[in-house]
């Protein structure tokens, strides 16, 4: 039985000292400090502690985040306050059939997509049992309503608990970070971005960071070690923009959950039976026992879905689109070229004819950007001068000095089929 307020606030065992302030643990997430000192006054007057009980506080000095599930340490190196919150688990054997049918619609066989249930135990499972694991984001989508995408992170939050988080498109947009830093999971849902482009280089680097800038307000930035997976649960398939070489996303299109299967007490099945699905992943066989990726567990072959193909399609930056039409168009006509040399003032001026706007609407820095991260041409450093014979994109017949980019064919050859992009040349690593 939890301790009454009263109680809890007068339990000496319930406060530190955090670089001279006096700090207690939050009532309601007892594994969390208050964000609220208590000042000195307080402590002694109201709660009745003494020079004493300030004398014998625990020291820290300082915060860290250190997830682990299965060996939870609440003070980490005898100085530092761990963040992240302690999972209150009860993992048994036992029957999960609400969350087995969740799970086999959102992740089995489909009309539109194949089975991957077996990868998304595993991705449950590194989570657990190596939360530092580096992890996709994964998307589930869908252009109507009833498909249930929502309800997994409605499990995922009963299995994570306080280190699951929900938030708005607007405190994801913020510059202040601190509500959902430390969390393992983060749930976007129905993002609707003010600055889609911006936010998805945001969220390129987010599923790949090793630290982030901890920002609060009115308090200067500090880094902190960041382990975030992200979820993101939309009915909109052009929320932000897609590169189709980025394999930072297990994307799913969802189909409408069975009109028969809809069950008004689902989410308080799965809570009574999370302890045994999580029993069951601790248990388990692992599909991918082992890393099989630079960057991510699991392997490059759970980003072919159907849904990637689509969101790709409906989100292809347009300054992207344009330059593969421009490029690929030039090695249609060329055949025997397998390079070509173009300036960024030149493709700039092409790329205007080709999406009928003004130049002016036109980024140098979102060319640039594409060029190097869409299509992993490398950007020149210093000034030269295309050889005699070499292929220059517009009307440089003289091929004047400057900073000239070297497109290959292998990176942009039409032909290619669709499924095969994340074999091609330049892919993410």
């Amino acid at each position: 039985m939890r301790e009454h307020k009263h109680d809890f606030f007068r339990n000496i065992n319930n406060y530190i000292l955090m670089n001279n302030d006096i700090k207690r643990r939050d009532y309601v997430n007892q594994s969390k400090l208050n964000p609220v000192s208590v000042t000195k006054p307080i402590f002694r007057d109201k709660f009745g502690f003494n020079a004493n009980d300030f004398a014998q506080l625990p020291e820290m000095d300082g915060y860290v985040c250190e997830p682990d599930h299965l060996n939870y340490q609440q003070v980490w190196s005898d100085s530092k306050w761990n963040t992240y919150g302690k999972v209150k688990w009860d993992p048994q054997p036992g029957e999960w059939p609400t969350i087995a049918k969740l799970i086999n619609h959102l992740y089995g066989k489909s009309d539109v997509e194949e089975d991957q249930i077996e990868e998304l135990y595993d991705y449950h499972t590194v989570m657990i049992k190596n939360p530092k694991a580096k992890l996709r984001a994964r998307v589930l989508y869908s252009h109507k309503q009833g498909t249930s995408k929502s309800a997994l992170a409605e499990l995922e939050s009963y299995m994570f608990q306080d280190n699951y988080s929900k938030i708005s498109e607007g405190e994801f947009e913020s510059d202040f970070n601190s509500i959902w830093v430390n969390c393992i999971l983060l749930h976007i849902d129905e993002p609707l971005f003010n600055n889609p482009k911006k936010m998805s280089r945001k969220i390129r680097d987010l599923v790949t960071a090793p630290i982030m800038n901890l920002r609060k307000m009115q308090t200067d930035y500090e880094k902190v070690a960041f382990f975030a997976k992200l979820l993101f649960t939309t009915n909109d398939s052009n929320f932000m923009p897609f590169q189709k070489t980025d394999r930072r996303y297990w994307i799913r299109e969802i189909v409408p959950f069975i009109k028969s299967n809809e069950d008004s007490n689902f989410n308080q099945k799965m809570k009574a039976e999370y302890n045994h699905y999580i029993y069951f992943l601790l248990n388990r066989e692992m599909k991918y026992p082992e890393k099989q990726d630079v960057t991510f567990w699991l392997p490059n072959t759970v980003c072919l879905t159907n849904g990637f193909k689509k969101l790709v399609k409906d989100n292809t930056d347009s300054v992207e689109s344009g330059l593969q039409n421009i490029i690929e168009q030039y090695f249609l006509v060329n055949k025997s070229n397998m390079e070509v040399s173009f300036r960024l003032k030149d493709i700039k001026s092409m790329l205007a004819t080709e999406l009928s706007i003004s130049e002016s609407k036109i980024k140098d820095l979102d060319i640039v950007l594409a060029l190097r991260e869409s299509f992993k041409i490398e950007q020149p450093s210093k000034n030269s001068r295309p050889k005699k014979g070499e292929a220059v994109l517009g009307m440089n017949i003289d091929k004047p000095a400057g900073k000239w980019w070297v497109a290959n064919r292998a990176d942009f050859d039409c032909e290619v089929d669709g499924d095969d992009i994340f074999n091609r040349p330049g892919s993410v690593v």
